[in-house]
């Protein structure tokens, strides 16, 4: 049952994923006759602003089960609706994510848990939660993969949810903010969604790079 599940998240993944790609292209390049690879109804469709932020709330919401690179799902978005709807949209989606995580596991226990997180991932993030409380959540938007895991963590610790919340706050919106401005300015920019979509897949990379060299350098 849970392989029918994780594929039928990465079915929907992939389709939304689509329809947000095509929702770029249409309009970035309306003239090259890009909206003649689809029904003009669809193309109309895709590119209203209102199904383009559904599909990225529920795309980010499904980071909880996916790897969904939301850096670049909210830059891309933002090429399309404008900074304003994408960061409000890519908010509401990570938080989705992260509430839901930290509820299941803090309701249904290690049993939800095992579920959602590896024990590489539990042993690699849990220190950090472990010593620095709501702060490791601030920054854990920086790193892929660590704030939904910090999310299911803090709810089998049962960690006070006006801590858990406030710190998932502060951590998500300057980031979905920043990337949501990144797609926006540049994405209008000429040759700039190539640049976009460079800055929201570096800057990650990078977080992970960091984490990857501090969590070396606490074992020596």
């Amino acid at each position: 049952m849970k392989r029918v599940g994780l594929v039928a998240a990465l079915v929907a993944a992939f389709c939304l994923a689509g329809w947000v790609a095509l929702a770029v292209l249409s309009t970035l390049a309306p003239e090259n006759g890009a909206l003649e690879l689809v029904s003009q109804p669809f193309a109309a469709m895709i590119v209203e602003p209102a199904a383009v932020a559904w599909a990225t709330f529920l795309l980010l919401a499904a980071d909880l089960l996916l790897p969904v690179p939301g850096s670049v799902v909210i830059s891309g978005a933002a090429m399309v609706i404008g900074w304003p709807l994408a960061a409000l949209a890519g908010t509401a989606g990570l938080l989705a994510g992260n509430l839901a995580g930290y509820w299941l596991c803090r309701l249904a226990g290690r049993k939800a848990f095992e579920r959602f997180v590896t024990p590489e991932e539990a042993g690699k993030f849990g220190k950090w939660l472990d010593r620095w409380g709501p702060a490791a959540l601030v920054v854990s938007r920086l790193v892929p993969v660590m704030a939904e895991t910090l999310s299911c963590m803090a709810g089998l610790a049962r960690m006070h949810f006006g801590r858990f919340l406030g710190g998932l706050v502060v951590g998500t919106v300057p980031f979905a903010l920043f990337f949501a401005c990144v797609g926006h300015y540049l994405g209008r920019a000429e040759n700039g969604p190539g640049w976009a979509l460079a800055i929201a897949l570096a800057l990650p990379a990078a977080g992970w790079l960091a984490f990857a060299a501090l969590t070396r350098r606490g074992r020596d």
